[in-house]
């Protein structure tokens, strides 16, 4: 494991480059953060979302960090942009520890991500972490039979009160 304790703390203006580093190295997509984007995402006012994420620090480096929205018109709804650890950091509670962090603990809350339909390493983290996929948008192709948009799962977490057996009983027979 590590031997001193992982730091969680919110994004800074100073963490930017760490996070643009972190993509460059780590993420596959075409659509890397990069420090600009993510000073303007995080300063912005006044626009139909809010930004928010989070840092691990483990030994004053950052190994991983979370970024995530809230709909101003749907302050209950958490969006998951962005999960991301180091490859030499993964798969030690880090990833899992973040997601905790921005659970939903209100009932009526919840937080969503959407996963590659492929990225099996993905949905198995996901899922892991109390996530159910909620919606299943497939892959589009064109008329040439060539990939327009890849498919993706949105996986959601809400908190739900717990149902009574006699109200399980009732919603199973309907």
């Amino acid at each position: 494991m590590f031997t001193s304790p992982v730091q969680y703390r919110n994004i800074r203006p100073e963490d930017y480059s760490a996070i643009e580093e972190i993509e460059g190295n780590e993420y596959e997509g075409d659509d890397d953060f990069i420090a600009e984007e993510l000073e303007e995402m995080f300063a912005r006012e006044g626009s139909f979302v809010t930004y928010g994420g989070l840092v691990a620090e483990y030994n004053s480096e950052i190994i991983g960090y979370i970024i995530f929205m809230i709909p101003r018109d749907f302050p209950k709804l958490k969006h998951i942009m962005r999960c991301m650890v180091t490859a030499d950091h993964r798969r030690r509670g880090v990833g899992s520890a973040m997601l905790d962090r921005i659970q939903p603990t209100k009932y009526g809350h919840k937080t969503t991500v959407e996963v590659p339909e492929e990225d099996y390493p993905a949905l198995a983290f996901v899922k892991k972490n109390g996530y159910i996929v909620t919606h299943i948008e497939p892959t589009d192709y064109d008329e040439d039979g060539e990939v327009e948009l890849e498919g993706y799962y949105i996986m959601t977490n809400e908190k739900k009160p717990v149902m009574e057996l006699s109200q399980r009983i009732k919603w199973k027979v309907k």
